[in-house]
């Protein structure tokens, strides 16, 4: 959280208003905040809301014309919120974001996403390095939606459309909301000239129970979020959608293990070594341990639904 602050205080967009929520933290970040940033208005929640919650609490309190939600393991380059500021002059953009990156490099980990007839994203893979940022100024793409480490949305559409959804507490908040914002008429967009560093997912590697936390939560939310716009028949067919989804992503995931970033050729000699074995056997039993939870889970995802 320190960097990310730090980042955004380095930034050279003047207009620049920060709030802090804090789902209950018990590391000092809020003493700390208090006591080295007093003009940052920090938000105590008391708990853990989670994402959408604990975002939604703020919004009614910020005044800018531009919302933009961050994760606080993300820094940004010192040019990026402004970047992110003009691209709404087009009066036809509501949600926009930057490229993301993997932390101290330019090797892209999200250039917004498209969305699979099963729910899942399926990342913008048009890019891998832009290390050459020249390449791309002021270029724009169209996304079906951004990832919400760093989204930034008109305040004018967040009252039109509603905040994120409350049933959504990790994970398909962005989706959902991006889905929203596209319905209304408007476009979600990446600048790719903008850089954003991610820690991706680091509050969820502390341990084993958490990663299949988030396995499981990831899973509830695409449930519900097909739910929510196809209705109650469609998760059915969904699970054909999901086999075909899962034997492209497990091909994929064969020629490129996630952790190490290594691409392996299926024409050459070179094979997983025992640890690189363990470690994707280890990811796929997570991931189906997941994917059971959340489907015991269903019940609760189903009644949400109707109770909204």
């Amino acid at each position: 959280m320190k960097a990310c602050l730090k980042s955004l205080l380095e930034s050279d967009y003047d207009d620049l208003e920060i709030f802090v929520s804090d789902n209950g933290s018990k590391d000092g970040s809020d003493r700390f905040i208090e006591q080295k940033y007093p003009f940052i208005k920090l938000v105590r929640n008391g708990k853990n809301l989670g994402f959408s919650k604990g975002n939604n609490v703020v919004i009614a309190k910020t005044k800018g014309n531009i919302v933009v939600f961050s994760n606080n393991d993300v820094t940004v380059k010192r040019d990026a919120v402004a970047k992110i500021a003009e691209v709404f002059e087009d009066p036809t953009v509501g949600a926009a974001t930057g490229v993301i990156c993997h932390p101290n490099s330019y090797i892209v980990q999200n250039a917004g996403v498209w969305l699979h007839s099963s729910g899942h994203v399926i990342p913008n893979l048009a890019l891998e390095d832009i290390s050459d940022s020249t390449r791309y100024v002021s270029k724009i793409v169209d996304v079906d939606a951004a990832q919400g480490a760093f989204l930034a949305i008109r305040r004018t559409l967040l009252k039109q459309i509603g905040f994120f959804d409350e049933n959504l507490w990790a994970f398909y908040e962005d989706i959902d909301i991006c889905t929203r914002v596209k319905k209304a008429g408007y476009r979600v967009v990446i600048r790719l000239d903008c850089i954003i560093w991610h820690e991706r997912s680091a509050s969820w590697k502390r341990s084993l129970k958490l990663q299949l936390r988030k396995e499981m939560l990831r899973d509830q939310g695409r449930f519900y979020f097909l739910m929510k716009y196809h209705g109650l028949g469609f998760l059915w067919k969904s699970g054909l959608l999901e086999l075909s989804f899962w034997v492209g992503h497990l091909a994929k995931l064969l020629m490129r293990h996630t952790e190490t970033q290594r691409y392996i050729s299926i024409a050459s000699t070179s094979i997983l070594s025992k640890r690189e074995t363990a470690a994707v056997l280890r990811l796929l039993i997570l991931v189906l341990l997941g994917k059971l939870m959340a489907i015991f889970g269903l019940p609760k995802v189903i009644r949400a639904i109707y109770t909204r």
